[in-house]
């Protein structure tokens, strides 16, 4: 919320209190700060795309990104107890399922998959600003699903 604030305002504070913030949630749940690189990683093209003032939206996010690695790579590196923390990521589809991965969604989601593809379809006809949105989530998504 704290990075869509400060891309929608062009607020140079905000993009570092967000790296501040996001640096140190490494000390809390390290997970949460991948998740918040996979979204930037997403977000932050699309912020540059749509924004009228390019220079400034791509000084933010390079001060955040500076930011968030200055302050959790350290704390990474002295809180691993591990290597290679690549080692744990592998492609393996529905790691979660014993049973068909299709038939494992179609189960789980029942009535809500057709009407989050009826959603998604409207929301890309009428507000093509939330759609961009969503896109960064849908890819976290796909992404925790196949590793």
């Amino acid at each position: 919320m704290l990075l869509h604030s400060a891309h929608t305002r062009v607020k140079r504070n905000y993009f570092i209190l967000a790296g501040i913030l996001a640096g140190a949630l490494v000390l809390v749940q390290t997970h949460s700060l991948f998740l918040i690189f996979l979204l930037s990683i997403g977000f932050a093209p699309m912020s540059l795309f749509l924004s009228k003032n390019k220079k400034e939206i791509l000084l933010g996010w390079l001060l955040f990104m500076v930011i968030t690695a200055l302050i959790a790579i350290p704390i990474l590196n002295s809180i691993s107890q591990t290597q290679n923390p690549l080692k744990f990521i592998r492609f393996d589809p529905g790691w979660t399922s014993e049973e068909n991965i299709a038939w494992f969604w179609l189960k789980n989601l029942g009535l809500f998959g057709p009407l989050l593809i009826i959603s998604l379809v409207w929301l890309f006809k009428e507000n093509r600003y939330l759609f961009t949105l969503y896109l960064p989530f849908l890819a976290v998504f796909i992404i925790s699903n196949l590793f």
